[in-house]
């Protein structure tokens, strides 16, 4: 029993459940979310990121033909602690806007997520969450003034944010945070948001769990300038991988959790299997 456990714990570690990696996968669809009202801007945004087990920045370049996401993590606790940290560069093209590629510069591989299949799974889902939203007053991150507003919703949780027009003016964001193929889902937060006014393009969003830590992602610059479209592509012979996973650790971790996975007991292996389910990017 003692080695299947120890099988549990390593296969858990290497499925993503160390923060870094949770922070990567959760922000990523953030940005990416906001990616086709981006393409009215054209240029650089620089961006930084803390929490309580980890730090992290980001880089994002929006071009005519699609966004580049580059974030470097630093785990503060945990496995990785002290280490260089983890680098992911998340590519997304207007031309395909239902899918992204994660990219793993170290391991020359990728990963193609494609949101519909997520999206279909869950078509007939309902956003039973009510908002309210209350305004805070003005703000400034990085040179642009922003109106702060508080979020909380039916169950509980909260999120602060601030919101620019010099960026991204009237409601282009909030449109392009609807799900194109699920309307309904998350149009109570939008449709919120809209009411309070707060339109513009978040430079900074606080968001706290209920633990009451909290995660804060908030702009640093912004620069207008021209991006190539060969930015957006994944570089020739990069090794395409079967899963998202694959193209987040090494070969010889992916067959580590693998042999890790066949030690399991078929409970321990079924929970695996959830906590992942619960990971992919939605």
């Amino acid at each position: 029993m003692r080695v299947v456990d120890s099988a549990f714990v390593r296969a858990k570690t290497l499925a993503g459940k160390e923060p870094a990696l949770r922070i990567v996968r959760s922000l990523a669809v953030a940005l990416l979310a906001a990616t086709p009202a981006l393409a009215q801007f054209e240029g650089v945004l620089e961006s930084k990121l803390t929490s309580p087990d980890a730090t992290g920045t980001s880089k994002s370049w929006v071009g005519k033909a699609g966004a580049r996401i580059e974030m470097q993590m630093q785990p503060l606790e945990g496995p990785g602690a002290g280490a260089a940290g983890m680098k992911m560069v998340i590519l997304h093209k207007f031309a395909e806007p239902d899918v992204s590629y994660f990219v793993n510069e170290s391991t020359k591989s990728y990963a193609v997520v494609d949101h519909r299949q997520s999206q279909g799974t869950a078509k007939d889902a309902k956003d039973d969450e009510t908002y309210t939203v209350k305004k805070l007053g003005k703000d400034t991150v990085a040179g642009f003034s922003c109106q702060k507003g508080l979020v909380t919703s039916s169950k509980g949780r909260q999120t602060e944010l601030c919101v620019t027009s010099e960026i991204l003016g009237g409601g282009s964001w909030l449109r392009s945070m609807q799900p194109r193929n699920r309307p309904s889902q998350g149009g109570a937060l939008l449709k919120a948001l809209k009411d309070a006014g707060l339109e513009g393009y978040p430079v900074r969003w606080v968001t706290k769990d209920d633990d009451d830590t909290s995660v804060t992602w908030e702009l640093v610059s912004a620069k207008r300038q021209s991006v190539p479209a060969s930015t957006f592509e994944v570089p020739a012979g990069y090794r395409k991988s079967d899963s998202l996973m694959g193209a987040m650790v090494s070969p010889e971790a992916e067959r580590q959790m693998k042999e890790a996975m066949e030690n399991m007991t078929p409970e321990q292996r079924k929970m695996l299997e959830e906590m992942m389910k619960k990971q992919k990017p939605q």
